[in-house]
């Protein structure tokens, strides 16, 4: 299951933007919760999955049952290349001359979903299949990307036509349908077609919403601020955070029209990122520095970090992108995509 990035700046509202900014500057005390040390625990071993060559930064987004991992390899001025890992070896995913990419979600099939462009200011939405690549109908002279896709091929991500606002999009059969009239992205699709993601709601607040069935549904209550939801599974559990009118953003589970706060203490200015058909969460909160951690049946581990590679460097910031039905985590930590890969600890 995948995981959720933060949108292109340019086709964020100032609100947005703002938003961001203020949680960034919050000052925040240290309650990062000790890992779970219990008998039989699962520890998670950290493996870096590096750059491509020449490359200097790297991202994982999302991983698949089979192990397949993609996400992107940066250079040293920012160029964003969409890789895809297997076995641990890693692998440029075509591109035009000259082009850059991302890749954000892969099905069990092995289909890569993401964008294309001369510059990702103005992507254009793709796919990849046995590792050749297409790009996906949109609107002329509309950026767009693919941000999911799911076993039945169905793909969901946003367009933004030129000088226009984005909206949440599904392509299902090689057609496109826009999914909101408002200003939107569309984040998950699960098997059943049910898609979550941001919308504009009333009062000209941001809300999660789910789509379903040609239906849409905001997930925001009356003290929260802000909502957003990054991906749900194939339960109809979904993940994503809130943001209260008091300053403080929770990470957040959806589950059957419950808003559930995974832990108001530890995972105070947090955000959940994606879950698996077992219930398993993962994301980041802040506590000094970003941590990223695991969440399953009200129990949290703090995953382990890389350390920087400028020793003079403070850590950099780490989060968990996604998670798969084996528990394989797929992030970045160090400035390095990273897979934390489960292990149960035996008995003493």
């Amino acid at each position: 299951m995948k995981g959720r990035r933060l949108k292109p700046a340019y086709i964020l509202s100032f609100a947005l933007i703002l938003a961001f900014s203020c949680a960034a500057a919050w000052t925040v005390i240290d309650l990062a919760p000790e890992p779970v040390d219990t008998p039989n625990a699962v520890v998670y071993e950290l493996i870096d999955l590096g750059v491509l060559p020449g490359d200097v930064r790297s991202a994982a987004y999302d991983v698949n049952d089979a192990g397949l991992i993609v996400g992107v390899s940066i250079d040293q001025d920012g160029a964003e290349h969409p890789v895809v890992w297997e076995n641990g070896k890693i692998k440029a995913l075509p591109v035009h001359t000259g082009w850059r990419g991302r890749a954000n979600g892969i099905n069990e099939a092995g289909q890569i979903v993401g964008c294309i462009g001369l510059s990702l200011d103005r992507p254009k939405a793709a796919i990849w299949e046995k590792l050749k690549l297409r790009e996906l109908v949109a609107l002329k002279n509309a950026a767009s990307e693919a941000e999911d896709i799911n076993d039945a091929g169905t793909i969901v991500g946003w367009l933004a036509e030129d000088q226009g606002y984005s909206q949440a999009c599904i392509w299902e059969s090689g057609n496109q349908k826009l999914l909101s009239g408002v200003e939107s992205w569309a984040q998950a699709v699960n098997k059943h077609n049910m898609v979550v993601g941001l919308r504009l709601s009333k009062g000209a607040e941001y809300s999660a919403f789910l789509w379903q069935d040609s239906k849409v549904k905001d997930y925001k209550k009356t003290n929260e601020s802000w909502t957003e939801a990054s991906d749900i599974n194939d339960t109809g559990q979904i993940v994503g955070f809130v943001d209260t009118h008091q300053g403080k953003t929770y990470p957040v589970l959806w589950d059957k029209d419950k808003s559930i706060y995974l832990d108001k203490e530890q995972l105070y200015n947090g955000h959940a990122n994606a879950i698996n058909n077992n219930g398993q969460i993962v994301g980041y909160y802040i506590s000094g520095k970003r941590r990223a951690f695991v969440w399953e049946s009200g129990q949290i581990v703090t995953l382990d970090s890389l350390p920087p590679k400028d020793k003079a460097l403070s850590q950099p910031p780490d989060t968990a992108y996604g998670i798969n039905n084996n528990g394989w985590i797929v992030g970045v930590s160090g400035e390095h995509a990273v897979l934390w890969k489960p292990r149960t600890k035996s008995k003493i």
